[in-house]
């Protein structure tokens, strides 16, 4: 570039009084000592060219140190160049699918027990779901939309609580900050199953907490 300002007045013409300054918005960083006093010339316009790029390549590094570490929580750096990327993103963001299984086993039960009435019917029902459905049901049990790669570090597990106080045809009502799901004594597994889609399909937004 600076062989083609072999005119210094031509040069000056195009600078505009430009110094060793990068500015983004109404922010002005110097990109040396005294940059905001150095103006450039043809004999420090490599220079300048030098110093732009290098602090607009590591502007970012920060960020980027911070994104490595997380990932790395996550993936050891001893085996992230052998993890395909399908699997590196199951195991940041977790599972597209929700798995009824995996569900099942992070699952605890409040007034009932596993082998209750409704609580088998609405196992069935989850089961049964299209994959939208059954994602639409975790967003609206606990606010997220996928199942971490690694349940063990849970704060709380997914909870059933068979509320015999409701009415025997109220939705089901959900707890996200708890993962927890409170279900009537529902009179069929077909009512159950009704009244589970209104709920998750209209009500995916609400939280009586």
């Amino acid at each position: 570039m600076a062989r083609k300002y072999k005119d210094p007045a031509v040069f000056q013409s195009q600078s505009e009084n430009q110094n060793f300054m990068y500015v983004v918005g109404n922010r002005k960083i110097p990109l040396c000592p005294d940059g905001e006093d150095r103006l450039v010339d043809p004999t420090n316009v490599e220079e300048f060219i030098q110093l732009t790029c290098d602090h607009v390549y590591n502007m970012a590094s920060t960020q980027i140190k911070w994104i490595k570490e997380g990932l790395h929580e996550i993936v050891p750096s001893t085996i992230i160049n052998l993890v395909e990327w399908n699997e590196l993103e199951d195991r940041t963001c977790g599972m597209k699918i929700l798995d009824i299984e995996k569900l099942k086993k992070i699952t605890d039960y409040s007034n009932c027990h596993e082998d209750s009435k409704v609580i088998k019917w609405f196992w069935n029902v989850l089961s049964n779901m299209e994959e939208e459905d059954k994602t639409l049901y975790l967003k609206f049990a606990w606010g997220r939309s996928r199942l971490p790669f690694d349940c063990s570090k849970l704060q709380y597990r997914h909870c059933l609580y068979f509320a015999s106080h409701m009415s025997k045809d109220s939705l089901p009502e959900s707890h996200t900050c708890f993962f927890q799901t409170d279900l009537s004594d529902y009179e069929s597994e077909e009512l159950l199953e009704k009244k589970l889609l209104v709920a998750i399909r209209f009500c995916g937004e609400i939280d009586n907490d």
